[in-house]
């Protein structure tokens, strides 16, 4: 957003944003893009196509002057034909996409334009269709498993003929281990085979080694190679009962779930490949097997990074149906648009085998209404018919927006699923349950808060498959829904909370990809650790931190609490043992028994004394885990850390960089605010910098950014040339620090 900032505009951010804090303050409007371009010799008789992974939101294409068509959702995959409107060889052709993004259309930052991949594609006259080939595995066992095709072939000509159709399955090694080839008589317009392949001991695709395969199709027309596509897949069983649970390849898994929005933090919405891989990647770092899609379908890039890191997908598909959450936002296009979108979306995802469950909707205020129970039907029906393979999902929640309806009126609305999702509803799960055995759940939204609550009974229950925290990673948008601040007792709580308030703040995981002290105790709960601990920020007097509903408590893992020496700061301990000792300078300060009542949890009083906390965990006095915080010194030098130190020459390769404010012994200073200064250099450009302060406001554009918890993200990406990109950090009174990304 252009102009200087001021009291009301701070970089992106602006008070006259329609969306206000649900949408971070971010203004939308109208935008054109234009591309020219030259069919080369041999198109004319090619079908070309053009695909769109997602734009938001509303938009328009025209090829030449000639619309092609309109799109409504800024979130589903879409396509145009292109051939029909093309010039000759030789001759400029113009594509003109206009997209509109205006009123009040979100409850989150949802960002704006193209934002995820478009892609071209020349196809033969005899040819495999965009999304063409469906594969599934309807027999799996260690020795043996079948791998069913379905593969249309699509005829552009006047004639029928004889193709040979050759197909490999083979693994990421390039190992085949299934061939099949066989003649086929086509006839004009699309023809459908659909055959199956036996795989001995095949590698099985689950979480923890999440093995995939490829399928390679070739098709000879009149002995020469017309056409080939490879389709990536994964081979694995699921099964779904109330008696036994989610069972994947035999084994019962429970779903350690976060849900995601789509933005990738400082970057925006851009779904950069590797912002993508990277979100999933630090999903499984903290401990997350599963990622809910809240609450739309993600892009192509991020679903193919949970196929190779074994991440479970609950793939969802609208927040709306006809009744409206925002006064602009999809239910306006509902009833004309949702078969041709979840098509789309069930076509581009299905064959992903990191996807276990369909949703259908996320809190659909009409859901159990007479209209809302006959759309429900339709979607489920719709779904199973496209890919009767994975069951089906809708997030139901209590009716707050039906105050005059009691909980048992949702019983027709999860007779129409085959999982019922729970959104905070767990005090009717064990009533549900006697009432409907058969049922199975998921809780498709939990607060952090609550996470031992919540993941006793998906523990201690069977029919219950999993939790979702509400987040796994902070987004924009819905801002401070997950604060704590310093209130008074008779204060107000707003929710989202007011400017400049932009960041959600409720996730596990922080913006630029920081672990929060929720995730620690996660750890703790999900046997990733045996123990953590962390201390709350200084109370200030006359005031009590106000924790929101999905929030939790202002404390962090940081021994720098100069100037409490006269204060009381509360230091939590998360462990499964049975004992804690806390220990000031190898002096005992404290010791706790844990009971069932205390969740994981032991909390402890103490002054600051700058030094040594420890903790020590035991189990039948026995020592079991320690872990320590210490006194860093003062802040003496930047560190640059790249997660990607080598980029193709390509401008859609980046990699992310992390800033540090240590002391001179390496440690990372926690309670520094540091204004860093920025300088690229080389064969590349800064395209974001950032820290994770939910109301810090900056723009991530500009070449100066403040550190938060001593920490800031940097984000580079190649200009196309080969060479070396060099990022410089400064501060003042720092040592600088300076790091070389090779494009290559």
């Amino acid at each position: 957003m252009p102009g200087p900032d001021s009291d009301s505009k701070v970089g992106p951010f602006s008070k006259i944003s329609p969306g206000g804090s649900s949408t971070a303050h971010t203004i939308g409007g109208t935008a054109w893009y234009r591309k020219r371009f030259q069919t080369e010799k041999g198109d004319k008789d090619k079908k070309i196509l053009l695909h769109f992974d997602g734009i938001y939101r509303m938009s328009t294409v025209y090829l030449n002057g000639q619309k092609l068509g309109f799109q409504a959702s800024g979130y589903m995959p879409f396509w145009y034909e292109l051939s029909k409107n093309l010039k000759p060889e030789g001759q400029e052709n113009e594509i003109l996409v206009q997209v509109v993004n205006e009123g009040n259309n979100s409850r989150w930052y949802a960002g704006s334009g193209i934002y995820r991949n478009v892609t071209l594609h020349k196809l033969p006259q005899v040819h495999i269709p965009l999304h063409g080939i469906y594969i599934t595995t309807p027999s799996v066992s260690s020795l043996k498993a079948t791998v069913k095709l379905e593969v249309e072939i699509q005829n552009t000509t006047k004639i029928s003929e004889s193709i040979l159709v050759n197909i490999q399955l083979l693994d990421g090694a390039g190992k085949t281990y299934a061939k099949k080839q066989f003649t086929k008589f086509i006839t004009p317009g699309t023809n459908s085979l659909g055959f199956e392949m036996g795989v001995l001991s095949p590698k099985l695709w689950s979480s923890e080694n999440p093995h995939l395969y490829s399928a390679k199709i070739e098709i000879y027309s009149k002995g020469k190679l017309t056409d080939q596509f490879s389709q990536n897949f994964g081979i694995r069983k699921l099964e779904f009962s109330a008696e036994k649970g989610f069972l994947l390849n035999g084994k019962q898994v429970k779903m350690k779930g976060g849900c995601l929005h789509h933005d990738n933090g400082i970057l925006g919405a851009a779904a950069y490949k590797t912002a993508e891989e990277r979100r999933v990647k630090l999903m499984k770092a903290n401990g997350f097997n599963a990622i809910r899609c809240a609450h739309n379908p993600p892009s192509q890039f991020f679903l193919d990074a949970c196929d190779k890191e074994g991440m479970l997908v609950i793939d969802e598909a609208f927040d709306t149906w006809t009744e409206k959450k925002k006064k602009d936002d999809y239910h306006q296009f509902f009833n004309e648009y949702w078969k041709k979108d979840l098509t789309s979306m069930l076509l581009r995802d299905r064959n992903h085998p990191s996807i276990v469950v369909w949703s259908i909707g996320n809190e659909i205020p009409e859901r159990s209404d007479s209209l809302g129970l006959v759309i429900g039907k339709q979607l489920v029906d719709f779904v199973h018919l496209m890919d009767p393979t994975r069951p089906v999902t809708n997030a139901l929640n209590s009716f707050w927006d039906r105050p005059k309806y009691a909980w048992e009126k949702s019983i027709p609305s999860f007779k129409l699923l085959d999982i019922g999702g729970y959104n905070y509803a767990s005090e009717h799960y064990a009533s549900d349950h006697i009432s409907d055995p058969k049922r199975m759940i998921i809780t498709t939204e939990s607060t952090p808060k609550l996470a031992y609550d919540y993941w006793k009974f998906v523990e201690e229950n069977p029919y219950i498959l999993g939790d979702f925290v509400w987040t796994g990673m902070d987004h924009l948008g819905e801002a401070g829904i997950g604060s704590n601040l310093y209130l008074t007792k008779d204060s107000i709580f707003y929710n989202p909370l007011p400017w400049p308030w932009f960041n959600s703040n409720c996730g596990d995981v922080d913006l630029i990809g920081g672990k929060k002290p929720q995730s620690h105790y996660h750890d703790v709960l999900w046997d990733n650790s045996q123990l953590e601990m962390a201390v709350h920020r200084p109370v200030p007097k006359g005031k009590i931190d106000n924790v929101s509903y999905w929030g939790w408590p202002d404390e962090y893992q940081s021994w720098n609490w100069q100037g409490a020496e006269n204060d009381s700061l509360g230091i939590s301990v998360y462990t499964k043992a049975d004992k804690v000792r806390l220990l000031l300078n190898g002096k005992v300060i404290g010791e706790k028994l844990l009971i069932d009542s205390n969740k994981l949890k032991v909390h402890f009083k103490h002054a600051f004394q700058s030094g040594e906390l420890k903790a020590q965990a035991f189990v039948k006095e026995k020592l079991i885990a320690e872990k320590s915080i210490k006194t860093t010194g003062k802040a003496f030098k930047i560190k640059l850390m790249a997660e990607q130190t080598s980029l193709s020459a390509n401008p859609s390769n980046i990699s992310f960089i992390r800033i540090e404010v240590q002391d001179e012994q390496g440690n990372v200073v926690p309670n520094t605010l540091t204004n860093l200064k920025l300088s690229i250099s080389g064969q590349g450009e800064l395209i974001a910098s950032g820290n994770a302060h939910p109301f810090y406001m900056e723009s991530y554009q500009d070449k100066n950014c403040k550190t938060h918890l001593g920490r800031a993200l940097a984000i580079v990406r190649s200009n196309g040339k080969k060479g070396n990109i060099v990022l410089e950090v400064k501060a003042e009174g720092l040592l600088s620090d300076q790091i070389s990304i090779s494009s290559n």
